[in-house]
């Protein structure tokens, strides 16, 4: 007859096995799904991490009855496997990665239309819940019959076993490389986290990782290090007899100096110590005009119609064209471009960084730097604060007036709200207004393109007129972009009526590619350039339009984080260049478009933080010490953004 310790160490033994081969098939799963092998160096250091988690999860055997550490196993791998599932059809319906803070806007999403994101789970991805289900069936079916234990627990091999998780987990995380241990003990890059840790060690590092507690920078070469800023007295002229911009520090050294916080110490000395871009050809070109500067939902390529949106086409032909404009997608979407046009700073990846530091203070945004000038500042938007609290966020970053659905009258239709009917409402509140800065928010282009809405059955008939071959989607879409069209038109034809047509600048740019449209279809209808192209397929439009501008192509490589200090260069704002992540356009410095899993563009070429692989562009050559200071640069970025939210920087120094 077996003792009751021997059938604990078999529970044990089953609950071990059932475990390690539960989470190693979730991750294997996971990993084909998304294209990624398990033929490597990455996957065994994943296998051991379930090893790891299997022994601590299995011991529960040990000292607790059987049933409890049946459910135990079940819980573990139930979430492990949900959890992955729900990785999938998130990526796949906003376009990334998500993390458990980060989640409250992609989750409010899909809690409002749980049937539409349950739609975008393919088949294949309900394979991760083989797990735990052949899991509930083997203690409902096969272990019936065991003896029942003890409640005495085997506390010395319980101990023993904890002892050589431990172990083998330490073990594993010292075997990696110093980069990988930086990612593991602050997990910033969502993507990179789980292809190189596998979802079930992201999650729990994901819940229990304080990534705001780094406070540590990458150094970077002295080849690329920044140069103070000039003193006040300073009046040199560069070679290309450019002036500089003079910024005296005198005031801020002297709180440097008498600053006892390590974290302010370390963003003072970080971005007192960065370059200041020069004056140029473009600083005041701009100056004492009015600016309206749009958000446009899903803007992109396919958009710019020369037959169905022939305004945004004129815009965009006859105003200043940034063709490799990239807008890398943070945690939530639309929120964090938003927050990165008006405040050139990088999101926290793990949270959604418009509502968890709403009530910060953004004295460097561009509301305030507007606001400075002299200028009336605006906001509005065509729905309600359901996903963002505008209200409070612009209220701290120098937005006098803030109107949403709430504010203003609209007549509620299926799916999302006229852009048209939000330009007649809006114009009324800043035309009147001299100077004025007006920031928009536009929701006719929002997705859904795969089912009815009024606005994307609207112009059906036209757009089947033009392209008949499209698909139902796309041309939903359009429709929807002929809305925006209209409305753009509308802007241009009260503003030519008022006689502010002159002296108003338009910036149109974008949150993020149409979102649950397939890439391939992005490509396929995108005429403008090769969407398939290294990142491409995050290349969206963004032009400045003014009537009395002449038309001109700019191609160097630039993002949303660079949109701010042009704008401010070109309006000859007020500003300190050094507390933006972007740099001005036209003020010579190295403008890199940075991604929420670390990934990078600059005119040397792609850098793929995932696999750690660089893609020179052409006419360049691969250079080691390039990528490390770059990387080191861009990593400093995320981590001085962070310090900058988690100590309310700008409140603390202004």
């Amino acid at each position: 007859m077996i003792s009751d310790i021997e059938n604990k160490k078999k529970i044990f033994l089953q609950c071990f096995l059932e475990l390690l081969i539960g989470l190693i098939y979730i991750e294997a799963v996971f990993r084909l799904l998304h294209g990624q092998t398990v033929l490597d160096l990455t996957f065994f250091r994943i296998i051991l991490f379930c090893l790891a988690a299997s022994l601590i999860g299995s011991s529960a055997a040990l000292v607790c009855k059987r049933q409890t550490a049946f459910r135990i196993v079940s819980v573990i791998l139930y979430t492990i496997s949900i959890y992955s599932l729900i990785q999938c059809g998130f990526h796949d319906y906003l376009g990334n990665y998500t993390s458990i803070h980060a989640a409250g806007d992609g989750a409010g999403r899909i809690l409002d239309s749980v049937i539409d994101f349950l739609s975008y789970l393919k088949p294949q991805y309900f394979l991760l819940l083989i797990a735990p289900i052949a899991g509930s069936v083997y203690h409902r079916y096969c272990l019936r019959h065991t003896p029942m234990t003890a409640d005495a627990g085997h506390w010395k091999l319980f101990s023993a076993v904890i002892i050589c998780a431990v172990c083998l987990n330490v073990a594993v995380v010292n075997s990696m490389s110093a980069s990988l241990i930086s990612l593991y003990a602050y997990p910033k890059f969502i993507e990179k986290s789980i292809r190189e840790f596998g979802t079930g060690r992201y999650l729990l590092r994901d819940i229990f990782a304080d990534s705001s507690s780094e406070s540590t920078l990458s150094a970077e070469s002295t080849a690329s290090a920044s140069t103070a800023a000039p003193s006040a007295s300073e009046e040199a002229i560069d070679e290309d007899g450019l002036t500089p911009r003079i910024i005296d520090d005198t005031e801020w050294k002297k709180l440097a100096e008498a600053e006892t916080n390590e974290t302010i110490q370390t963003i003072d000395s970080y971005l007192m110590n960065r370059s200041i871009s020069q004056k140029n050809e473009m600083t005041g070109v701009f100056a004492g005009k009015n600016l309206i500067y749009i958000l446009v939902e899903a803007f992109d390529y396919i958009a710019i119609d020369p037959e169905l949106t022939p305004t945004l086409y004129m815009m965009q032909q006859e105003g200043w064209n940034f063709t490799d404009h990239y807008t890398p997608k943070y945690s939530c979407t639309t929120g964090e471009s938003e927050f990165i046009g008006l405040m050139s700073l990088v999101p926290e990846s793990d949270v959604c960084t418009p509502n968890q530091y709403e009530n910060n203070t953004y004295s460097e945004s561009i509301y305030q730097l507007f606001k400075n000038s002299g200028y009336s500042t605006s906001a509005y938007h065509n729905w309600e604060d359901q996903y963002y609290d505008r209200r409070v966020l612009y209220s701290n970053s120098g937005c006098d007036n803030y109107y949403n659905i709430d504010d203003m009258s609209f007549d509620i239709i299926q799916g999302w709200q006229s852009d048209v009917d939000l330009m007649k409402e809006a114009i009324p509140h800043f035309s009147s207004e001299e100077p004025f800065f007006a920031f928009i928010i536009t929701s006719s282009t929002h997705f859904p393109y795969d089912e009815s809405s009024t606005l994307g059955d609207k112009y059906l008939d036209e757009v089947n007129a033009v392209h008949p071959d499209y698909p139902l989607n796309i041309k939903r879409y359009l429709s929807k972009a002929m809305e925006l069209d209209k409305a753009m038109e509308y802007l241009l034809d009260e503003l030519e009526k008022s006689g502010e047509l002159e002296d108003t600048v338009i910036c149109m740019f974008a949150d993020h590619h149409p979102l649950k449209t397939s890439i391939s279809q992005l490509v396929e209808y995108t005429t403008q350039f090769d969407r398939s192209l290294g990142l491409n397929e995050d290349v969206t439009p963004f032009f400045i339009y003014n009537s009395e501008i002449d038309a001109e192509t700019f191609t160097e490589v630039n993002s949303t984080f660079d949109m701010l200090p042009t704008l401010a260069n070109m309006f000859d704002l007020d500003y300190d260049p050094r507390y933006y992540v972007g740099t001005d356009y036209f003020g010579g410095e190295e403008k890199i478009a940075i991604f929420t899993n670390g990934d990078w563009v600059s005119e040397h070429g792609i850098y793929y933080a995932d696999t750690e692989t660089f893609e020179p562009a052409e006419g360049y050559e691969t250079d080691e010490t390039y990528i490390a200071d770059t990387n080191a640069k861009v990593q400093n970025m995320f981590k001085i953004s962070s310090m900058i939210y988690g100590t309310d920087y700008f409140a603390y120094r202004n």
